[in-house]
């Protein structure tokens, strides 16, 4: 059992940014999925793009300030290179909260498909996207740019 303890803390060290995001990315989802279903179900909302809308606007702070202090542990930085990142960070969250809101417009108005079922697929493939994005945009600096520029050449 010692053997299994220490093998799954290997593997969560070897791979501790990813996992991290999952755990984070993972309550961002429940969050997202539950501030919907209360928004949509429990208090009577019945435009669902509106409580999609506030239910992603909940999920994205709570990602900006943990991916920001728990996944790529930013914490050294002057207040630029903050706002900066706060605005790609956002930006890009931008881009996936209007691909969540164009994949749910057309499973649910157009396709007929349960609200519930397809805000857990939309969540499926923002994770994935914003992901992408916040690694290879958002949270960088000018040194691992140019290391990864470097290494390429």
């Amino acid at each position: 059992m010692k053997k299994l303890i220490n093998w799954c803390f290997d593997i969560y060290k070897k791979y501790k940014e990813i996992w991290n995001y999952l755990i984070f990315g993972g309550l961002a989802t429940l969050l997202n999925v539950g501030v919907f279903v209360v928004l949509n179900f429990f208090l009577g909302v019945e435009l669902y793009q509106v409580s999609n809308v506030i239910s992603i606007l909940a999920a994205v702070f709570f990602q900006y300030f943990t991916n920001r202090f728990f996944v790529f542990e930013r914490k050294k930085q002057t207040k630029k290179e903050v706002w900066s990142e706060f605005v790609k960070f956002m930006s890009a969250r931008a881009v996936t909260a209007l691909l969540d809101m164009g994949i749910m417009y057309v499973g649910v108005s157009l396709l007929l498909i349960n609200e519930i079922i397809m805000k857990i697929f939309t969540q499926v493939v923002v994770i994935i996207l914003n992901y992408i994005f916040s690694k290879f945009l958002v949270f960088t600096n000018k040194k691992e740019k140019n290391q990864v520029n470097s290494e390429s050449l």
